[in-house]
């Protein structure tokens, strides 16, 4: 499901939502706006029950997608979906991102690993290439290690650097700390025979 390139809902940015009414369905004991939570039983029935044509309606999905990512879990992301009769699995955000390359940019750990728990695709590529690349470029050493420990595929290049490995990338740009934790993931896959070159 693109939400970028969709028949029906050919609107092209999330910044068009009117944000101060998308938080009609935030949890009203929360008076701080940074603080407020989805209340996502009543961003469910709002999905179900107004026309899929709707481009508001869509606008409302994508935005409550953007909070789940940020700070929610797979139940809330999944019940989202269900709602908007599509899967986790169909979700592209308009720069092509998918939901884990999201919330490892937002820093959801939770979701991140409950996403993986679930086998979702760890390499599909996004923005910028695969999660692990976002992971890499954005410096979130928590995604990286999550990420390598699952078979993460160290093959795949940065969309903007194609012909440096993603090792090499990390020398080019200094990400010394990252580039460690490849050094010892390879290393831990020669230990246990499992190593096959990455360069190509």
């Amino acid at each position: 499901l693109s939400f970028e390139t969709s028949s029906i809902f050919s609107l092209d940015n999330i910044s068009k939502i009117n944000i101060p009414d998308f938080y009609v369905f935030c949890v009203p004991k929360y008076t701080n706006r940074k603080q407020q939570q989805i209340d996502y039983d009543r961003i469910k029935k709002y999905i179900r029950t107004t026309i899929q044509t709707s481009p508001y309606r869509m606008l409302i999905f994508k935005q409550a997608l953007k909070e789940c990512c940020r700070c929610g879990n797979y139940y809330q992301l999944g019940s989202l979906c269900l709602a908007a009769d599509t899967t986790i699995e169909k979700i592209h955000f308009d720069n092509n991102d998918t939901v884990l390359h999201e919330c490892i940019k937002l820093n959801n750990k939770r979701l991140a690993r409950e996403l993986i728990k679930y086998k979702f695709n760890i390499d599909v590529d996004g923005e910028l290439g695969t999660p692990l690349v976002t992971a890499i470029h954005y410096n979130i050493f928590w995604a990286v290690e999550i990420l390598l420990k699952n078979g993460a595929d160290l093959t795949k290049r940065h969309i903007d650097w194609p012909y440096l490995t993603l090792y090499e990338y990390c020398i080019q740009f200094a990400k010394i700390d990252i580039k460690i934790m490849i050094n010892n993931y390879i290393t831990s896959l020669i230990h246990k025979r499992k190593y096959t070159t990455i360069q190509n």
